[in-house]
């Protein structure tokens, strides 16, 4: 299974409690894509695989590159599920992993990218977060 979030701070959390009661359940290996922080580094549990993607906040061309980087990781480890949550994480990952076809795609929706645009920009992201990527 494999969380994705913009920053660590998102995971530690949300996701580190759950990530931790998983795997003592036996049943899942975890693993983590998020920004290379050095909070991560420091406070990251040693059961979780820890992928660091570069993932600016807000609207960038830089958006191909993390989509790229995380579809690369996808195919090399062969989640079985992907689940990611805040909003430009959510877009990456829902774009990376259909075009990787994981098996289960969860989008946990912790916030709505289109909330602070206007005008033609807050339309296109309404819509893109109305649509199955």
């Amino acid at each position: 299974m494999c969380f994705v979030t913009t920053v660590y701070m998102t995971y530690k959390c949300f996701l580190k409690q759950l990530s931790q009661y998983l795997y003592e359940s036996g049943e899942y290996d975890i693993s983590l894509i998020c920004n290379n922080e050095e909070d991560a580094l420091k406070d990251i549990p040693s059961f979780v695989h820890y992928h660091p993607v570069d993932m600016k906040r807000g609207v960038s061309l830089s958006a191909f590159g993390a989509i790229k980087k995380i579809g690369e990781i996808l195919e090399r480890e062969k989640f079985d599920i992907v689940q990611y949550s805040t909003p430009n994480a959510a877009f990456y990952a829902s774009i990376a992993a259909k075009k990787k076809k994981v098996p289960v795609r969860l989008y946990c929706q912790w916030g709505i990218r289109y909330m602070g645009f206007e005008g033609w920009k807050r339309s296109v992201f309404k819509h893109l977060e109305k649509k199955d990527m």
